[in-house]
């Protein structure tokens, strides 16, 4: 299995993968029971915080909101995750490619969906203008324009009104 097998999956499927650790529906599962029961407001910190500490990672969380940054960082009681607050754009996806790949936060519309909706997809390097992403609702490897990717951002924070995030599993 190489894809996301319910409509939570696309984070617990990326860091799967990026830690090159097995994917299968029982592991994706348990992260995302995990984050539903860690907190009623922000899914991502608790897929973070089990996978953490299950699987041995350091996490690194780029979220571009400052107060719910803070809000996160007031919940975040695992020392494996180190949550940051900046802009989150192309400029800083290339910055985090430099040491490995980084899962985005994005508008799925902008990726192949016919529908608007939140999605993390992880970039995996740039080639001629185009990121090659890895997405986990298909299992698929696409090359991506960066202007795109950029508009799947934008939407996700102005359509959509979520906080664009950035993750990287810190490589040690």
């Amino acid at each position: 299995m190489n894809k996301q097998s319910t409509f939570e999956g696309c984070l617990p499927v990326c860091l799967l993968k990026d830690s090159g650790i097995p994917i299968s529906k029982t592991k994706e599962l348990g992260l995302i029971v995990h984050s539903l029961k860690f907190n009623k407001f922000d899914y991502s910190i608790g897929n973070l915080d089990l996978f953490a500490g299950r699987y041995k990672r350091n996490l690194a969380m780029v979220v571009e909101n400052k107060y719910y940054a803070k809000f996160l960082k007031s919940i975040n009681k695992n020392g494996k995750i180190e949550i940051l607050n900046e802009p989150v754009n192309v400029a800083l996806i290339n910055e985090y490619l430099k040491t490995g790949n980084v899962i985005v936060y994005l508008d799925c519309y902008y990726v192949g969906s016919k529908l608007h909706a939140p999605h993390f997809v992880m970039a995996m390097e740039m080639q001629k203008g185009k990121y090659k992403i890895f997405d986990p609702w298909d299992g698929k490897t696409k090359l991506i324009p960066v202007a795109t990717i950029s508009r799947g951002i934008k939407s996700l924070r102005n359509t959509l009104r979520y906080t664009p995030k950035l993750i990287q599993v810190v490589k040690t």
